[in-house]
């Protein structure tokens, strides 16, 4: 009898042990993928150092500045026409009409930038209700007023006074340098500079072809832009900032609710819920281990040039998308923290490779200027971009993109840079693509008659679209 009952007792026993062997590992994995974090990680670092919040307006030029901005309601430029924002034949009244509209925030310009931008911060005192609309912060008010500026040099250029057109858009670009060096200046801020840079220099270029100008001036114009060029360690400075505001924002997510902003903040992003079962899946110390990874090679190669910058952010690029693409990724314990990463940190680098497009563009401009200068003083340009050394230049401005001599076709009369790709593909222009779309970075020495009319070609209707980087998530 004992003996028949003894293999059901075996059965009954060796399935009680494969439960619990599965209710272990149940609840391991449970364990794993809903509690288990890294040590904390020692960031100190990567943190932005400590700046003393000024006690009244009058000690930050930009509080009164974006407060008189934002009442005299200069986002709405942004609503303008095309045809006005761009000054094309015909709109220059409808242009007038909006400048005389607007003589406040045309002051307020002027106002600061009478100002030390050493006693500028991005930080303020009282700011009421800023987050209710983009446009109305201070971030989201640099563009209007900058393009309303860059506007007003064109209607000077239109009436004569070319100089002061000039002197405008040089001013514009004091700005967006100024910006750059302002503490609490943070990724966003640094791509709205780059922005800035990228729409004056065109209008200051535009200025210079429509007059004649003697080579004193030029020389004028040069100085002062050299002095204007961005420099890595802001932008180093701008990834502190970046770091610590998205690791706090990713600690507040573990309480599954973004915090309430207080009203020293830059910009309100809006309250956001999240489903319940979601908050269990975060870890905030492997995220920061993950995003430190990222930064602190950038980081470093910041040290030496853009472009190990720009090589070390590809690389990291590489491996990122490497591990999406294996089948293991979705075996990740961090799941949820690498897409939070992929959404709002892994895009820094097109934010670098932005800032570094910048610099090109800047001393491309340079080497115009000594192209011109040289072609009024020598009676022709260069065969190479060497022959303007020592005389037009110190020295030949490198290619932020790969820290050689920027390159210079003398058949095209066109300053190129390698650009995204790192190739050189010679300087040739793509008349089929837009400015963005070109395998090379080139600045056509405006002047040329050739030149002009390869520019004033129409562009295919197939251009790409201008790539548009999504902003990043905010404290």
């Amino acid at each position: 009898m004992s003996t028949a009952s003894a293999p059901p007792r075996r059965k009954r026993s060796l399935g009680k042990r494969i439960l619990t062997s599965l209710a272990i590992l149940i609840l391991a994995a449970i364990y794993l993928l809903y509690f288990h974090d890294a040590a904390p990680q020692d960031d100190r670092d990567m943190m932005p150092p400590s700046t003393p919040v000024p006690t009244e307006a009058s000690h930050n030029p930009l509080e009164p500045f974006f407060s008189a901005l934002k009442t005299d309601r200069i986002s709405l430029h942004d609503g303008l026409p095309q045809p006005i924002k761009k000054f094309e034949p015909g709109s220059s009244g409808k242009a007038r009409e909006f400048l005389d509209a607007h003589p406040a925030s045309l002051q307020a310009f002027a106002d600061l930038m009478k100002t030390d931008p050493a006693t500028w911060r991005w930080t303020f005192s009282q700011t009421e209700n800023l987050g209710e609309d983009h446009k109305s912060t201070p971030l989201g008010m640099v563009g209007p007023i900058v393009n309303t500026m860059i506007l007003k040099a064109r209607i000077m250029a239109e009436d004569g006074h070319h100089a002061d057109a000039v002197q405008s858009l040089l001013e514009v670009l004091r700005l967006g340098h100024a910006l750059e060096q302002t503490p609490g200046t943070d990724l966003l801020a640094q791509l709205v500079t780059s922005i800035i840079q990228a729409n004056a220099i065109p209008a200051l270029e535009s200025v210079l072809a429509n007059k004649g100008t003697d080579a004193a001036h030029l020389l004028s114009v040069q100085q002062t832009l050299s002095s204007l060029e961005s420099r890595r360690s802001d932008y180093q400075a701008s990834m502190k900032v970046e770091h610590a505001q998205v690791k706090t924002t990713f600690r507040y997510f573990k309480s599954g609710k973004l915090p309430e902003h207080s009203s020293e903040s830059l910009a309100k992003t809006p309250d956001r819920s999240y489903p319940g079962w979601i908050v269990p899946l975060n870890k905030p110390n492997m995220t920061a281990a993950s995003q430190l990874a990222f930064e602190r090679p950038i980081m470093s190669a910041l040290d030496t040039s853009w472009a190990s910058a720009l090589q070390a952010a590809k690389k990291l690029d590489d491996i990122r998308r490497a591990e999406v693409s294996s089948h293991f990724f979705w075996l990740d314990l961090n799941l949820y923290g690498k897409s939070y990463l992929a959404t709002f940190v892994y895009p820094g680098k097109m934010l670098l490779e932005r800032k570094a497009e910048a610099v090109a563009q800047l001393r491309q401009m340079v080497i115009v200027l000594a192209l011109r200068r040289h072609e009024l003083e020598q009676g022709k340009l260069p065969a190479l971009l060497q022959e303007l050394v020592p005389q037009y230049l110190e020295t030949v401005p490198m290619d932020p993109f790969d820290d050689k001599p920027m390159r210079w076709n003398a058949s095209l009369q066109s300053v190129y840079s390698v650009y995204r790709d790192f190739n050189d593909d010679g300087g040739t222009y793509d008349h089929s693509v837009n400015a963005r779309g070109q395998k090379d970075l080139i600045l056509p020495c405006w002047w040329s008659p050739h030149v002009a009319t390869q520019r004033e070609q129409p562009k295919s209707p197939a251009a790409p679209k201008r790539t548009r980087t999504k902003p990043l998530l905010r404290q």
